[in-house]
C-alpha cells in the first residue's frame, strides 16, 4: 500500500489523503487529510511510546455516532483533541495519557474503532484486554 494525496479531492482546507495499491483498487481511507495523517503517525510513533504500557482493542457500535460518544467520554476525564480530525481517526491526549483511534472503512454494517492508547501507569494496564471489556460509551 502507498500513500496518496489527492489535489482533486479538498478535505477540510486540504486534499484527501488514501492508501492504495500500485495496480490495483483496493483503497483504504486510514486519514482524511495530509495534516491528520502527520498528526496521527507522530501520536503513534513519539507520544505513546512515553508511556510505560500499552492497551489495545476495538470499540463497535451499530450505525453511527461512536466517535461522539468517545469524544464526550473522553472529555470528560479530561482528554483533549491536539487537532481537528475527520471520520476515519481520532487523537486523544492529556498530560499522562493518550489514545489514536481508526475507523473501519465506509460502507461497512458496524462501525469499529481500533484503538492503541498508553495509560499513565503499568498498574492500569494489569490483567485488562481493552477488547474483552464490553461496557457502554
Amino acid at each position: 500500500m502507498h500513500t496518496w494525496y489527492d489535489l482533486e479531492r479538498p478535505a477540510r482546507h486540504d486534499s484527501l489523503v488514501f492508501d492504495r495499491e500500485i495496480e490495483g483498487e483496493l483503497v483504504q481511507l486510514n486519514s482524511e487529510t495530509f495534516r491528520e495523517l502527520l498528526a496521527w503517525k507522530a501520536m503513534f510513533n513519539f507520544r505513546l511510546p512515553t508511556f510505560p504500557c500499552q492497551c489495545k482493542g476495538s470499540l463497535r457500535a451499530a450505525g453511527t455516532g461512536i466517535s461522539a460518544r468517545l469524544e464526550r467520554a473522553l472529555s470528560n476525564h479530561g482528554f483533549e483533541q491536539p487537532i481537528s480530525t475527520g471520520p476515519f481517526c481520532k487523537l486523544f491526549d492529556r498530560p499522562d495519557a493518550a489514545m489514536i483511534c481508526r475507523a473501519t472503512p465506509q460502507g461497512s454494517d458496524t462501525v469499529r474503532l481500533y484503538f492503541a492508547s498508553r495509560p499513565p501507569t503499568t498498574a492500569a494496564c494489569a490483567g485488562s484486554s481493552a477488547s474483552s471489556r464490553r461496557k457502554p460509551i
